[in-house]
């Protein structure tokens, strides 16, 4: 399969960037957090490789500053937060067939987890007006609020013109980012994103095996 890989998929490198619409999932509320009151608006932008395998299957990886969060509101209080994330998303894709009225060949679906590690969380309410810094670790107790890791699944669509792709994602968390459990609240990333992309080097030919 390593081989195989090499020698004849079809290798583009593409950057992209754009806008995230964020909010959490909650189960066993506790302390406020199903006063959840929806998404809230943030970016990313990062750096993919495509691979092509065949006519219909791709492989894609890269490294992208993902910037996601929740607002709530306690008491009359609104509260934003926003965490950052490194994040790697790895994809299997498949592109649409054509039909006989309607061309979908540069439309690519696509289904795979990510991995992502917290590098900030800021805080922010209508009151202070200002932003606090979060506290990043696995010890509710000693004052941490964000785990440093996170682990989803990601669900998206592609469509490519030329050298342009358009994107759009829903990334759904898997894993609590709550510390120490939490103390009863189960807390999930949940993040839409809407992408622009560019490919700085469309290969057009696949390679061929000697």
């Amino acid at each position: 399969m390593f081989n195989n890989f090499h020698l004849f998929s079809q290798l583009n490198l593409y950057l992209k960037a754009g806008l995230n619409l964020s909010s959490v999932t909650v189960s066993n509320n506790a302390d406020g957090f199903d006063k959840s009151t929806g998404f809230i608006p943030a970016y990313h932008g990062g750096i993919i490789l495509h691979s092509t395998l065949d006519d219909e299957y791709s492989f894609e990886t890269g490294i992208v500053y993902n910037v996601k969060g929740y607002k709530m509101d306690v008491l009359g209080i609104n509260i934003h937060t926003y965490s950052t994330y490194i994040e790697i998303p790895i994809y299997f894709s498949y592109k649409l067939p054509s039909f006989s009225y309607f061309t979908t060949n540069n439309i690519n679906i696509k289904v795979g987890p990510y991995y992502a590690f917290a590098i900030k969380e800021l805080i922010r309410n209508s009151i202070m007006k200002k932003n606090v810094k979060g506290q990043i670790g696995k010890n509710q107790d000693a004052g941490d609020t964000l785990k440093p890791n996170d682990i989803g699944i990601n669900l998206g669509v592609d469509y490519f013109r030329k050298n342009i792709i358009l994107g759009l994602n829903l990334g759904i968390g898997l894993l609590n980012n709550r510390p120490g459990g939490g103390k009863g609240n189960a807390v999930r990333n949940l993040s839409s994103q809407f992408s622009l992309g560019y490919i700085l080097n469309k290969n057009n030919d696949k390679t061929k095996e000697e």
